[in-house]
């Protein structure tokens, strides 16, 4: 910016000043869109980057005493805390097993 300033001053390039503050807007917008892009998604309670419902999906029904999973949905709440809610049909059994289950499919 400096050097600009100085050729505006010296040479009378005026011209320079509004080239480089839109090129210096481009880079911030450029910058930012990673940023804005995290923020929609979390506020319109998006899918987050890297999760994938067919994989999450195989991997809950491969516990022993699941028999289906459906309606999985998973959003942000911040961008490091994520939330599941999903629908889960298991084989008859105690409700002090199925904490167990519960546990056995976060991992």
């Amino acid at each position: 910016m400096v050097v600009v300033g100085g050729l505006i001053y010296w040479k009378g390039w005026t011209i320079l000043d509004p080239i480089v503050s839109a090129a210096i807007g481009i880079f911030v917008i450029k910058s930012a869109w990673n940023i804005v892009a995290e923020t929609v998604n979390i506020l319109t309670e998006g899918t987050p980057k890297g999760i994938d419902i067919d994989t999450l999906a195989r991997a809950m029904i491969s516990v022993p005493g699941v028999i289906s999973v459906h309606h999985i949905r998973v959003w942000s709440l911040s961008s490091h805390h994520k939330a599941m809610s999903a629908h889960v049909v298991v084989r008859d059994t105690r409700i002090s097993d199925s904490a167990k289950l519960v546990s056995e499919m976060e991992e």
